[in-house]
């Protein structure tokens, strides 16, 4: 994992810079992710670290929408939770 400082020049003639996070994630897959400040790259780069060591991390671009997310939750819950959770279950 690294943490780069990127610069470039607008169209303009506008300099402009920001921070990278570059990483390989647990599948493998390289990953790049940009941020304003170095502080924010660096405690990025600390949690994902750990996130990838666990096999919990999960890239932004590959996140689920809020509906996929609760429709997974409700399969769930109706399936294997039903007789933990009969109130839910039954809605």
């Amino acid at each position: 994992m690294s943490i780069r400082k990127r610069t470039w020049k607008t169209a303009n003639g506008d300099a402009k810079e920001a921070w990278v996070v570059d990483y390989v994630d647990q599948a493998g897959k390289r990953r790049l992710k940009t941020f304003e400040r170095k502080k924010e790259a660096s405690a990025f780069a600390a949690t994902a670290t750990v996130e990838i060591k666990h096999g919990l991390h999960t890239p932004e671009s590959e996140s689920p929408t809020v509906s996929e997310a609760a429709a997974a939750w409700s399969r769930i819950v109706t399936t294997s939770n039903a007789r933990r959770w009969p109130n839910i279950a039954n809605t």
